[in-house]
């Protein structure tokens, strides 16, 4: 089963979030417009691999961050991949409209565009186009900017997460060295791979990590 990870950076170093939902989707008065949602609006954001997942939440030196794997418990997957050109599936393009065209690279340009809070108005671009078509499939993909476009993101409506998403694992790391914001090191410290019946993370102490590089080639395995 496929494998997906979500990262969040604590708010407090050396405070463990005690239950899963604290690593779950927020709630709809804290949700603002984003790639894939409107406000009020929450969806579940995870990557395809763990590194991409830290990318994405842009850590700085000494920052903890808590990532959990989940498994999809379904065996077949209906998603839209978005931020891909014709050229990039390698289709022949002669059977395509020039709205087709048109509308396909307006979308690719749009799902690779990097925003900055300030300009966060531009989202809505993207983000009605996926309400637009979430419904009727599991979820959208999309290149990671923050992986400097090396991983990929999903998005994933709420109602899916909670009854196909499965706890896998869950690990807090703290940022140990940084040099770029794609280049920097992490240390494992707390790990857990079981959840009590109430969803409160069974955390145990690691005292054998010596640390984890994230690099432009994206990252060697960090959880």
């Amino acid at each position: 089963m496929k494998l997906l990870t979500r990262s969040r950076r604590h708010q407090n170093s050396r405070t463990l979030y005690p239950n899963i939902s604290d690593l779950w989707y927020p709630p709809e008065e804290y949700v603002d417009v984003s790639r894939g949602n409107i406000p009020n609006n929450p969806v579940f954001y995870c990557s395809n691999d763990p590194g991409t997942a830290i990318f994405e939440i842009r850590p700085e030196l000494n920052d903890w961050i808590t990532s959990i794997e989940v498994r999809i418990n379904l065996p077949v997957l209906e998603m839209l991949v978005m931020g891909l050109g014709f050229e990039d599936l390698d289709l022949e393009t002669g059977n395509y409209s020039y709205i087709d065209i048109g509308l396909n690279r307006f979308l690719k340009k749009k799902f690779k565009e990097e925003i900055s809070y300030s300009q966060k108005h531009l989202y809505y671009k993207t983000a009605l186009f996926v309400e637009a078509f979430i419904k009727n499939i599991h979820g959208i993909i999309y290149p990671s900017m923050a992986s400097n476009l090396k991983g990929w993101n999903f998005v994933l409506e709420k109602e899916f997460a909670d009854n196909y998403l499965i706890f896998n694992k869950a690990t807090v790391l703290k940022v140990i060295e940084k040099t770029s914001k794609f280049d920097f090191k992490i240390k494992c410290i707390y790990n857990s791979t079981e959840i009590n019946q109430f969803g409160d993370f069974i955390w145990e102490r690691v005292n054998d990590c010596d640390g984890h590089h994230i690099t432009e080639s994206i990252y060697d395995k960090v959880l």
